[in-house]
C-alpha cells in the first residue's frame, strides 16, 4: 500500500507500529494483548478497523483505510504531516537486561503555551514475529506487544508552557512468547485528547542495549533560504561539515535528486537548483544514511520567466 511505502521510504521520519486486532479473523498476536477493537478504535480516533493511522489524528486526513485505493493518497501529504514543527520533545532511556527492561522518558514543552491535555504512551514492538494461522505460517513486522503501563497511557496534565517538562519511570518483564529478545524495541509518544493527534515520538531499539534516544526532533529542522528559491539555495547546517556527510534532496515522490557532498563554509551549504522543475522537495542533511536535519523548500521560476517544458 501506498502507506506502507511512504513507512520504508522515509524511515528516518517515521516509526511503524502495528496493533492486532483479531480482524478479520483469530489472530494469536491480538490474543497477547487482548484488548476490545472499539476501545481502540476509539482511542485512536477511528470508526473502525482497518485503518492506517498517520500522527495520531481524529481528522480525516490523518486516517488510511487499508482497502483504499493506493493511488487515491496523496503521498505529498504525508510527507508534510511528518515534518510539522514539533511542539514537544522527548528523551528516552531504554536499559534491555538479562529478564525484562526498564527505562525513562523525559517530556519537554517545546511550545510558548500549551493547553490541551496530553497522554503519554509507551510501546514495546517486536520487529519480526511468526506465527502458525488457519490458512499458513505468517511473517508480521513492528507488532505491537504491549503498551506500558496499559492502553490508556499516563496522564500528564494540561496547560504546558515553554521548558516545563514531566518524567515517567517505567519497567517490563519479558513474556514467553517474544520470539526473540534482540528484535525488541521501545517506542514512546505523547497525544493531545482533543483531535488525538500524536506530537512527538522517540524510540530506543534493542541492539543499542543501553540507550539513550531522543525524539525525532534530534533530525534538526534546517533553515533554508531563499524560500522559494529560484537559483542557488543556501541551507545553514548546525556547524561545519564533516567529511562523509552530504546533502540529499528528493522530490515528493521519493526519488532523489540532488546528492552532493555538504561542503561549506561556516557551516552554511549552497545548492544550484536552477534546473529544478517547480515544486515541493524535501532536504536531508546525512551522514552515511544516518539523518542529522532536514528543510522543506520549494522551486519556483522567477518572475516573468515559463516553466520548464
Amino acid at each position: 500500500t501506498r502507506v506502507k511505502e511512504f513507512a520504508n521510504d522515509f524511515s528516518g521520519l517515521v516509526y511503524d507500529l502495528h496493533y492486532h486486532m483479531e480482524y478479520p479473523e483469530e489472530d494469536p498476536m491480538f490474543n497477547h494483548n487482548e484488548f476490545l477493537v472499539e476501545t481502540r478504535s476509539y482511542l485512536s480516533g477511528l470508526t473502525g478497523v482497518p485503518y492506517a493511522v498517520l500522527n495520531g489524528g481524529a481528522m480525516p486526513y490523518h486516517q488510511f483505510h487499508l482497502h483504499q485505493d493506493p493511488e487515491a493518497i496523496d503521498k505529498n501529504a504525508l510527507i508534510q504531516a511528518s515534518l510539522e514543527n514539533p511542539l514537544f520533545d522527548l528523551a528516552l532511556s531504554v536499559d534491555y537486561q538479562e529478564t525484562g527492561l526498564q527505562g525513562n522518558i523525559n517530556v519537554v514543552c517545546m511550545d510558548p503555551s500549551f493547553a490541551s491535555h496530553l497522554d503519554l504512551f509507551i510501546a514495546v514492538i517486536e520487529k519480526e514475529v511468526v506465527y502458525q494461522g488457519s490458512r499458513s505460517d505468517s511473517l508480521y513486522r513492528n507488532v505491537v506487544l504491549d503498551m506500558i503501563p496499559s492502553v490508556f497511557g499516563v496522564y500528564l496534565g494540561k496547560n504546558w508552557n515553554l521548558g516545563s517538562s514531566e518524567s515517567h519511570s517505567f519497567q517490563w518483564d519479558y513474556p514467553d512468547y517474544v520470539e526473540d529478545v534482540e528484535d525488541l524495541s521501545v517506542i514512546a509518544f505523547v497525544q493531545e485528547r482533543d483531535q488525538r493527534s500524536i506530537l512527538q515520538a522517540a524510540a530506543v531499539p534493542h541492539t543499542q542495549k543501553v540507550a539513550i534516544r531522543e525524539s525525532k526532533a534530534l533530525h534538526k529542522s534546517l533553515q533554508c533560504y531563499p524560500n522559494p528559491a529560484t537559483g542557488t539555495l543556501h541551507v545553514k547546517l548546525e556547524r561545519e561539515a564533516r567529511e562523509d556527510e552530504y546533502i540529499q534532496v528528493m522530490d515528493i515522490s521519493g526519488k532523489e535528486i540532488i546528492h552532493v557532498p555538504a561542503e561549506g563554509r561556516n557551516g552554511l551549504v549552497s545548492l544550484d537548483v536552477s534546473e529544478l522543475p517547480e515544486g515541493i522537495y524535501l532536504l536531508y542533511w546525512k551522514d552515511s544514511g544516518t539523518i542529522l536535519g532536514h528543510a522543506k523548500f520549494i522551486r519556483a521560476n522567477p518572475v516573468g520567466r515559463s516553466p520548464h517544458p
